[in-house]
Order: C-alpha cells, then structure tokens, then sequence
C-alpha cells in the first residue's frame, strides 16, 4: 500500500500553526523559518510543511483548501450510505419500508449531530492525535463492513438490468 510521506498545507503563520499542530498531533519541530515550518511526525514515517504567505502559496488557507478532504469524506459517505439503502430497500418488506428507511435517515443525521457536538470536547479531553486516529479506525471498519453490501445491490441492480438486454441480443 501507497504511503503519503509529505504534505504541504498553506498556513497564515507558519510559526504559530507549527506550535500548535505539535501541541495537538505531538509532530516534533524540526525548522520554523518566516516562509514555511517543517514537522516530522515521532517515528519520522511522515512530513508536514506548513507554507506561509511568503512562500509563494497564492490561495490564502480557508474555506477552499477545507474542501478537499471534506469532499473525499462525503463521497466515502454517500457510498456507505447508498450501499445501506440498497441493502434496506431489497430486504425490507413493503409495509415497513418507509419507517426503516426514515430511521435510517434519522440515525444518520443524529449520528452527524453528535459528532459535531461532540468532537470538540473529546479533542480537548483526549487530544487531537486520538480522535482522528478513532475516526479513522471506524471509519475504515464501516467502509470495509459496506463493501459487501454495495457489491450484494450491485450485483441485483446489474442482473436485473442486464436480463433484458442479453435476452433482446439473442436469436
């Protein structure tokens, strides 16, 4: 598997984000200069150079560099999602279909609720490093649990799809 060694994030003080992404995430300082910072993580296995307005970064940090990694989480989301409403639609029966799917829908917007409450408590109590490692443990074991269900929906979307078509190519 494909390791990310080295990233760079466009900071508005590059003194100040390092002081604070090594309070928060334990990365060891290793140069602070007035254009950029430069952390290793403990086991030296990754880099993150914060770039400062001095270095040439044009766009300033904000809203559209945050953009990025939250698209990457709503589209792991929508799959998750789909994959579990897939699975609800095809083995749910009829008379109680709309109130599981409605519950679905709730317990994912409650879920969306809580964490937002909730994360910046537990960051503070536990630290940053511990929350996101978390996250992305359960993030990892959800996307490995849906895997099968997108491919069980897949699989009865495509054979139902392709029925018609195969029959309609024969003589």
């Amino acid at each position: 598997m494909a390791q990310l060694g080295s990233v760079f994030l466009p900071v508005v003080s590059p003194r100040d984000s390092a002081a604070w992404y090594s309070a928060v995430f334990g990365l060891a300082v290793s140069s602070i200069q007035e254009h950029a910072a430069v952390l290793d993580s403990p086991d030296r296995e990754f880099r993150l150079t914060l770039m400062g307005p001095t270095s040439g970064i044009a766009t300033p940090p904000g809203l559209t560099w945050a953009l990025v990694p939250i698209a990457v989480l709503g589209a792991a989301s929508v799959g998750v999602e789909a994959a579990a409403t897939g699975v609800l639609q095809e083995s749910v029966p009829d008379e109680v279909r709309a109130t599981i799917l409605g519950l679905n829908d709730s317990i994912i917007i409650a879920a969306a609720l809580i964490g937002a409450l909730a994360a910046p408590a537990l960051v503070e109590v536990t630290g940053g490093r511990v929350v996101f490692a978390v996250l992305a443990v359960v993030s990892l074991l959800v996307a490995w649990w849906a895997r099968p269900l997108a491919a069980i929906s897949r699989t009865q979307t495509t054979s139902v799809v392709l029925v018609p078509a195969a029959v309609s190519t024969t003589r």
